[in-house]
């Protein structure tokens, strides 16, 4: 088991976007499994601490979530 941080930088809204809301953090440890929701973060803080994560390749994703609701397109990484 190892600890894991993933931390990402935040978009600047333009004026015409909403403030950022949350950004939601999923996994997932292969390409054909579902995606499973393991964090969702308060806009500023743009990092998550994943502890005790089992052995092997784990893939992420983040999505930006604004105030009214709407999400931006997932950004992963493995």
């Amino acid at each position: 088991m190892s600890n894991v941080l993933l931390s990402w930088g935040l978009p600047q809204p333009t004026t015409r976007q909403r403030p950022i809301d949350h950004v939601r953090i999923e996994a997932r440890v292969s390409d054909g499994e579902p995606w499973t929701v393991i964090g969702e973060i308060a806009a500023p803080t743009a990092e998550l601490l994943i502890e005790n994560a089992a052995p092997g390749t784990w893939f992420y994703q983040g999505t930006v979530v604004d105030e009214a609701g709407r999400e931006s397109k997932a950004v992963g990484v493995s």
